[in-house]
């Protein structure tokens, strides 16, 4: 199977960066179809959105607004703000810090494991007025999975437990509030620290259950967990910092009924990947990220709604992101400075696919 990634440039006004986004949309068959609903499906739940948007990210009500004026749509008939609590994602997450560096360097990497069907395949360089630049990929279009910001503050998100989301095999919603792709754009475009960053996440609202890696350029680390409105953090002292889609947190374990044990396998293959060495590269970081499930973290179970539809490493002390759309094991890696704009606009993914067989879905108790 053969995919498509794409990269953009958003600059201006959030209202403009939003029109914009709608000319460049446009020209791709039937997108009205996947950006907007015929009908308002639930008056009460835009409302309800709107709502929690108006008072934690306005910003962003402006550049759906723009988007909107641009069709010639009501902004209440968006999917993003009529679903935008209903999507998740299985990851591995992973923080070195520059005591484990050979280059004293401070690295996030992570990969975002989903289905190709419902991903966006799309890295942004966003540079919004009055908003801090940051580079990372999109989820239905104005979401964020994951980024940099020109400050050094790395956000990395994987679902805690089985996804909330309107997709099969998904959970719905226990909790009405924001979804983590608002979340961590907020997050990124509003926060220099960990420290900012944690008083934000304990301030809004969250309807997913997720884990946040979250690194700053003052080589501090956190872990933030929210599950079905509890929330809880720890601040990281170990030379690295893993995550993968499991509670890591013991007020949030108590409350998962069940895990994947295929979440604890990539776990604990980064953790013994890791725990072996004194020293890593940036070679070495690639290895684990290239390595596939079970012996690494790339995953390439697409036709079952988990594969990695792409992959970062982060360098926090240099600003910048090496990446891939799908697995790095069988696609080019490329290289962004935060913010910058790239020359390529267009990617060839390889999306071959590799089943693991029944045992990749069994719970732990």
């Amino acid at each position: 199977m053969k995919g498509k990634g794409s990269f953009v440039y958003l600059e201006g006004t959030s209202y403009e960066i939003g029109y914009n986004q709608g000319k460049d949309l446009s020209v791709i068959p039937n997108i009205q179809k996947m950006l907007f609903e015929d009908h308002k499906k639930s008056k009460a739940r835009a409302e309800d959105t709107l709502e929690n948007f108006n008072k934690y990210c306005p910003e962003l009500i402006d550049e759906l607004q723009g988007v909107s004026d641009y069709f010639n749509r009501d902004v209440e008939e968006l999917r993003f703000i009529q679903d935008s609590y209903l999507m998740g994602g299985g990851c591995s997450l992973a923080a070195i810090t520059p005591k484990m560096t050979v280059d004293e360097k401070m690295y996030v990497f992570r990969t975002y494991d989903l289905s190709p069907n419902i991903s966006d395949m799309r890295l942004c360089s966003t540079n919004a007025d009055n908003k801090y630049s940051h580079t990372g990929f999109s989820v239905s279009t104005f979401g964020r999975s994951d980024g940099l910001n020109e400050y050094g503050l790395c956000v990395t998100f994987a679902s805690c437990g089985v996804p909330v989301g309107n997709h099969p095999g998904m959970l719905k919603a226990k909790v009405d509030g924001l979804n983590f792709m608002v979340v961590v754009r907020i997050i990124l475009e509003n926060c220099q620290t960990i420290e900012q960053a944690i008083d934000l996440f304990y301030e809004l609202p969250i309807a997913s259950n997720m884990n946040l890696l979250i690194a700053d350029r003052f080589e501090k680390v956190a872990i933030l967990e929210a599950y079905n409105g509890s929330k809880g953090h720890t601040i990281e002292e170990s030379r690295y910092s893993l995550a993968t889609n499991h509670a890591l947190l013991e007020k949030v374990k108590i409350q998962e009924m069940s895990i994947l044990k295929q979440s604890v396998v990539r776990y604990e293959a980064m953790d013994q990947y890791f725990s072996n060495k004194q020293l890593v590269t940036k070679g070495d970081m690639k290895a684990i990220l290239k390595a596939e499930y079970p012996k690494g973290v790339s995953s390439l179970n697409y036709e079952e709604g988990f594969g990695t539809v792409h992959a970062a490493l982060f360098c926090i002390s240099d600003r910048t992101m090496e990446f891939s759309f799908g697995s790095p094991m069988r696609n080019e890696i490329y290289q962004i400075k935060v913010g910058d704009n790239m020359p390529n606009k267009g990617f060839d993914i390889d999306l071959k696919n590799n089943s693991y067989g029944r045992n990749f879905w069994d719970l732990m108790e």
